[in-house]
């Protein structure tokens, strides 16, 4: 083994080399460890501005929206579904569907109709629709609800029925 003098001290060449080469990797390692976590902030960055998208889209949504998971517990509920159902939001999440979304029928002469029971007891004919929500591997996540409040239309229903012109 080759043993060089400088300064003094003794110096062996060899080590030095694999001294040099662990270094290199070291920093080779952590270099992409740094890339890494820069990507993956980059995509948690972009994931949440997505996520914020989506709420503010369904949040400008007429139709009332709830959402649930698979168990049934509401996970979304849009400002609409909230004023007509009575519930805030905040109260709202992890309750059961059939506590927020309290349903009754009703019947007339036209026909049998969904009646929303808000939480402070009003009552509402309302429409609604129920769809499973999928992940992307096409597995079942849970639900999503959408419904209005049709008492308007019921309203101009009846006059029409009973004969009587609209009146604002």
């Amino acid at each position: 083994m080759l043993v060089v003098e400088l300064t003094g001290q003794a110096f062996n060449p060899q080590l030095t080399i694999k001294g040099i080469i662990a270094l290199v990797n070291a920093l080779a390692i952590f270099a992409v460890l740094i890339f890494l976590i820069a990507a993956r902030k980059t995509a948690e960055s972009r994931l949440q501005t997505q996520r914020e998208w989506f709420r503010g889209m369904l949040s400008s949504i007429g139709d009332a929206v709830i959402a649930t998971d698979l168990n049934g517990l509401i996970t979304y509920i849009n400002p609409s579904a909230a004023s007509l159902t009575g519930w805030r939001s905040s109260d709202a999440n992890n309750k059961p569907l059939s506590e927020v979304l309290d349903l009754d029928n009703e019947s007339d002469v036209r026909g049998e109709y969904l009646i929303l029971v808000s939480r402070g007891g009003a009552r509402r004919p309302i429409e609604q629709s129920s769809s499973p929500i999928y992940n992307v591997n096409g597995q079942i996540e849970g639900t999503v609800v959408v419904f209005r409040d049709v008492t308007e239309r019921r309203r101009l229903e009846s006059q029409m029925i009973q004969g009587r012109r609209w009146k604002p």
